[in-house]
């Protein structure tokens, strides 16, 4: 029940958004970059690149997350800082390069661009 109540909210928060009934504004798409430094390492897991932030204390072996970027991929350090905050937090976090070492840089005028 409670699955089919999620479905149903985010194909009605779909319709809404994409029918124009919100309008997508500047802010929309401001992003702010996170201050501090990975605490993390890179690793290659099956052939990928991926950041690994294992938990602080032991971590429970049967549970683990798997973190994905936004466009900007691993070289933004907001996802690493994100991953070392669920590792704190008892979870061995990974974050594979799924962009394949291509993402959108940071500093693309046109990233923040609703034109583009």
């Amino acid at each position: 029940m409670r699955f089919g109540l999620t479905v149903a909210f985010l194909a009605f928060f779909a319709h809404v958004v994409l029918g124009g009934l919100i309008p997508l504004t500047p802010d929309c798409i401001k992003g702010v970059t996170f201050e501090g430094t990975p605490k993390g390492v890179m690793k290659k897991i099956n052939g990928v690149n991926t950041y690994v932030a294992k938990a602080h204390h032991p971590a429970d072996k049967e549970r683990a997350l798997l973190l994905l970027t936004d466009i900007f991929g691993l070289p933004l350090v907001n996802s690493k800082l994100m991953a070392d905050d669920f590792a704190t937090n008892g979870f061995d976090t990974f974050i594979p390069d799924y962009l394949n070492g291509d993402p959108v840089p940071v500093d693309d005028p046109t990233a923040s661009s609703l034109d583009s």
